[in-house]
């Protein structure tokens, strides 16, 4: 049987909400990972809850999804950065339950290269769509107004994270206004 309806893995958020639209099947998949067909056979609440689990499973490839949002921007990766997705990649936290990504600057169990701006940018737009990561700890790093700027935007568009830690950055006023502004749009 043809899917009805195709969604990028990392979109699956919509897929949640809009199940009842695709009553016949549902193909996840965005290239980075195997691709899972879902056949729906009586679409209803325990069907809506089977998929909501199974996407939820599936764990994204951050590491390799940073890569290639840093070639995509035409800039080299963060080191560190790159060692903790790849840990939280490999990690064998229940991706269902959510999890949060430490990217303290100030972590003295392994090489720092603190997390600047266009770094930031990078992260964002790997994690815009990843309802998994319910947490960033972003302290002791090197964010200023712009990358104020690059949270607020990736703040608007992101309703999954819970938990957010940017204490002892350079945000000035400029950018904890963004911020805030786009908090509060999200009340």
């Amino acid at each position: 049987m043809s899917p009805l309806h195709c969604v990028p893995y990392h979109s699956h958020g919509a897929l949640c909400q809009d199940l009842a639209a695709f009553p016949r099947g549902v193909l996840l998949g965005d290239g980075l990972c195997d691709q899972t067909f879902l056949t729906l056979e009586q679409p209803g609440e325990r069907t809506q809850a089977f998929i909501a689990q199974q996407v939820m499973s599936l764990r994204p490839n951050l590491h390799q999804q940073y890569v290639q949002a840093c070639q995509n921007l035409g800039q080299s990766e963060n080191p560190f950065i790159a060692h903790v997705l790849q840990e939280a990649d490999k990690n064998g936290e229940t991706w269902s339950n959510g999890i949060t990504i430490k990217i303290a600057g100030n972590n003295h169990l392994v090489p720092v290269q603190r997390v600047t701006d266009d770094d930031l940018q990078a992260l964002t737009s790997v994690l815009h769509n990843t309802v998994s990561v319910t947490g960033l700890d972003l302290r002791f790093n090197l964010l200023t107004d712009a990358g104020g700027k690059h949270m607020a935007k990736f703040l608007e568009n992101n309703s999954t994270l819970r938990y957010l830690n940017l204490m002892l950055n350079d945000i000035g006023t400029r950018g904890a206004v963004l911020i805030a502004e786009a908090l509060r749009v999200k009340e």
